[in-house]
């Protein structure tokens, strides 16, 4: 999978309401003082008016200098891409250039965005609803499942290759031996088709939590075969 952020975040974009809790309610409150204050004298509510203009008015400028300063933040610590695979992954420092600064490899690996960011921006979810989010946080559990299925594959694989050489190179008519043969590569096949499935679901839910949740402001997603291709070389 490759996430871009070359052109994350589009500050334009962001809504003041929603990001920083500049609710209808702060906006309410200052007019139902506007409004008491008119039924006193007509002045004073023009005066309580303007005051609640203000007050909104700064209030969003405060907001659009704390949006504008997180977004610089991210965008000059943030790399241009990600290239996630099974194990880890890199980051690119340009869209076209090669993927560098490489996590090791673990068997508990999972591609989480939003701890990702809020490490580079502590105030990240301030652009964010939490709600909204939370399928940027990948899936470790499968994850764990996934490339322990893998590895039992593998290791099955293994066990079978051996077990056929042996009854091929020495002639060993063993009905044991035939039946571990088949039952090594029965569990093989199954764990690795189980593990790819599970990995396919996880990384293309991912990609659409990009696109649907950050999309808009610039960031995106796609599921990239040379990577897979790359993480299959390597087991």
């Amino acid at each position: 999978m490759k996430v871009n952020l070359s052109d994350f975040p589009t500050v334009g974009k962001l809504d003041l309401r929603r990001s920083f809790s500049i609710s209808s309610a702060d906006v309410s409150g200052l007019a139902d003082t506007a409004t008491t204050e008119a039924t006193k004298t007509t002045n004073s509510a023009a005066d309580s008016i303007s005051q609640a203009s203000a007050a909104v008015g700064t209030v969003a400028n405060q907001a659009q200098s704390r949006i504008e300063s997180i977004a610089s933040e991210l965008k000059v610590n943030l790399p241009a891409y990600y290239s996630v695979g099974l194990w880890d992954y890199c980051q690119g420092k340009t869209v076209g250039g090669r993927p560098s600064n490489c996590t090791r490899p673990s068997a508990s690996f999972s591609f989480n965005l939003l701890d990702i960011s809020k490490y580079v921006s502590p105030e990240f979810n301030d652009l964010f609803p939490s709600k909204d989010t939370k399928g940027l946080t990948g899936s470790l559990k499968l994850s764990k499942f996934a490339i322990s299925a893998y590895i039992v594959g593998i290791s099955t694989t293994a066990c079978a290759l051996v077990v056929g050489l042996v009854t091929t190179f020495r002639e060993a008519k063993s009905r044991w031996l035939k039946v571990l043969q088949i039952l090594s590569s029965a569990i093989a096949l199954a764990s690795i088709l189980i593990a790819s499935a599970v990995v396919t679901a996880i990384y293309t839910a991912l990609t659409g939590a990009v696109e649907v949740v950050l999309g808009s402001f610039g960031a995106h997603a796609s599921l990239g075969v040379q990577r897979a291709l790359q993480d299959c070389l390597q087991s």
